[in-house]
């Protein structure tokens, strides 16, 4: 962050540690709920400083938006998951792989905010990436709970719950939803003056979430059938470059249609 003082960027000291301060209770409020550990505490916490420090409210409730929900559905039919072996590990609480595998392509769209006067490009390139981020998780964690046997992205073969790479139809519907309820609450917050600066229409909002959370949570599983599969990418880093695409779709959204 200080980094950024040579092009412009400033912050009080006082506000820097009030926001510091509040990041911690959330935090803090979110391992007490057995909702990300230790590690994904401290990640967590860098992340809300950061997006509130240089984006403000409105971008943070988006993020606030998929902690709460992707968290709340990791724990969705957990016993179940875990009797099929494809649970969250400790008891459903993220780590900060988890975290920062969601939000590295956010935290460099909202430092870009700073120094760049393209906001709707940066708007709808963050908002593709976080509607990723939800869409993905939801179809993970809701998709593995289907009755109807996966099927591989790249071929269609049935295989087996939990593969890499294996999509069901409640899991696409399941990816939809949570893309749909980002676009939703963006539409909401602009409804009551945030993002501001940003001049779109609340149709563009939510198509763009849309195509982006859609298109994100499917590239993620290819990412998953195609590279993970042979030991290419990490799952944490097949979730950095999903939702670094679909920022990046965003972006030529905006640039094309805004």
């Amino acid at each position: 962050m200080w980094l950024l003082f040579d092009v412009g960027y400033s912050i009080e000291y006082e506000k820097l540690a009030a926001l510091l301060l509040f990041a911690l209770v959330l935090s803090y409020l979110a391992f007490r709920v057995k909702v990300a550990d230790l590690t994904g505490v401290l990640a967590a916490t860098l992340v809300i400083l950061f997006i509130l420090s240089f984006a403000g409210v409105s971008w943070f409730v988006l993020v606030f938006l998929f902690f709460v929900v992707g968290g709340a559905f990791t724990r969705y039919k957990y016993s179940y998951k875990l009797s099929i072996g494809v649970a969250e590990g400790k008891g459903g609480m993220r780590g900060y792989i988890n975290v920062l595998s969601n939000t590295l392509p956010l935290l460099v769209l909202v430092v870009l905010l700073e120094i760049t006067s393209e906001v709707e490009i940066i708007f709808l390139s963050f908002l593709g990436g976080i509607a990723c981020a939800m869409g993905d998780t939801l179809a993970s964690e809701i998709g593995q709970t289907s009755h109807k046997i996966p099927r591989m992205i790249t071929t269609m073969r049935r295989v087996r719950v939990g593969t890499d790479g294996g999509v069901t139809a409640l899991g696409e519907l399941a990816s939809l939803f949570g893309s749909a309820l980002v676009g939703g609450l963006a539409i909401l917050m602009m409804y009551m003056g945030g993002f501001i600066g940003v001049d779109i229409t609340f149709l563009q909002v939510m198509i763009t979430a849309i195509v982006c959370g859609f298109a994100g949570t499917n590239i993620d599983s290819l990412l998953g059938a195609v590279l993970q599969t042979r030991g290419v990418l990490t799952n944490g880093g097949v979730n950095v470059v999903a939702t670094s695409i679909s920022a990046g779709i965003g972006a030529v959204i905006a640039y094309v249609w805004c």
